[in-house]
């Protein structure tokens, strides 16, 4: 397969002394966008059509430029001299861009440590990644070493996910497994569909007599909770919950231990996020407030709409503005914003 290089002069003079870890929302005020910090201090300029999340000390602005936390930007367009179709976002210190409709990634620093020549490519999660090449699937590490997914008989990967908690979620044959760095099959292709790995368990569809379910295995494949529900989404590693519907087509929380738990207080059973979730008192109530993973109500409801938390902070709005709060309901930034998003931490 021919190769199509990276041809990129994309040097930046940041060294790692220049990034100091902070913890950044973002926020709009009319059709722009920006980031603050918890002082309320403006940190990006809010002045971008767009923002992504801060990543590897990155965010992605206005389609293919990014900027750093000191709001210096670059656009990676003028370095690259034939090609760019695609540009994603940062992710485990790599960014995978397309050149000539082929992936390969760069670095933070702007250094290509892997030329484009993949058809198909994953971003990096815990140093790996998994890329496509012809027919043929392969997991990489950062220095694009290459270890062929390693199946038995005529089996073919026929689609894949990224990594997550040290393996990844491959379609074989039709059949979902899971396949850890080494590209060897450590769950065996035998679902209809699966989630990815989150608190050490994730979600498997099977097909049964009775049609198909949803239940939870382990990374050894062990299966955790029965397939006895019509849907169940990824777990929260913090609460160790996960939302699932039962076969009554009601929701429900599960916990780890794969018992099934109902909150009196809960009306809308939302996905826990950072330990906490939202939900109103009452059912079409537009009031919003904050329950954890006990179903007690821990922020009583005020809020006219409020985000998840994230790294100990939620972002709520009250009167038609936007504000920040901590995990007692203290206001960390009253209501001055548009909107804005959740928090992120930046190294």
């Amino acid at each position: 397969m021919k190769k199509v290089a990276l041809i990129i002069v994309f040097f930046l003079s940041f060294s790692a002394e220049s990034f100091s870890q902070d913890t950044l929302a973002m926020v709009r005020k009319g059709e722009l966008w920006g980031f603050i910090n918890l002082k309320g201090e403006v940190v990006i300029d809010v002045k971008y059509p767009t923002c992504k999340p801060f990543n590897s000390g990155y965010s992605k602005v206005g389609g293919i430029f990014f900027v750093n936390t000191k709001g210096e930007r670059i656009s990676i367009r003028t370095y690259i001299k034939s090609g760019l179709m695609g540009v994603r976002e940062f992710s485990d210190g790599l960014l995978a861009v397309k050149v000539s409709n082929y992936w390969g990634y760069m670095n933070t620093s702007g250094e290509v440590v892997i030329s484009a020549a993949y058809d198909y490519s994953t971003d990096f999660n815990g140093g790996y990644a998994i890329v496509k090449k012809g027919k043929e699937y392969f997991v990489i590490d950062k220095k694009g070493k290459e270890q062929k997914i390693m199946l038995g008989g005529k089996s073919k990967v026929t689609a894949v996910r990224e990594f997550s908690e040290g393996l990844a979620a491959v379609e074989i044959s039709k059949k979902w497994g899971f396949i850890n760095t080494k590209g060897e099959v450590v769950v065996e292709g035998q679902y209809l569909s699966s989630g990815s790995f989150f608190g050490g368990l994730a979600w498997v569809k099977h097909r049964t007599r009775k049609g198909n379910r949803v239940g939870y295995i382990n990374q050894k494949g062990e299966e955790i909770v029965g397939p006895i529900m019509i849907r169940a989404k990824n777990f929260d590693p913090i609460s160790g919950l996960a939302i699932v519907v039962g076969l009554d087509g009601k929701k429900a929380y599960v916990n780890t231990k794969g018992e099934v738990i109902n909150f009196e207080n809960s009306r809308e059973y939302k996905n826990f996020w950072g330990g906490m979730c939202r939900d109103s008192e009452h059912a079409g109530d537009a009031k919003i407030g904050f329950l954890n993973s006990s179903g007690e109500w821990i922020i009583k409801p005020t809020y006219d709409i409020a985000r998840d938390f994230n790294h100990g902070y939620a972002s709520v709005r009250k009167d038609g503005k936007w504000g920040l709060i901590n995990l007692k309901g203290e206001w960390i930034l009253e209501t001055e914003y548009d909107d804005i998003k959740r928090i992120y931490i930046v190294d």
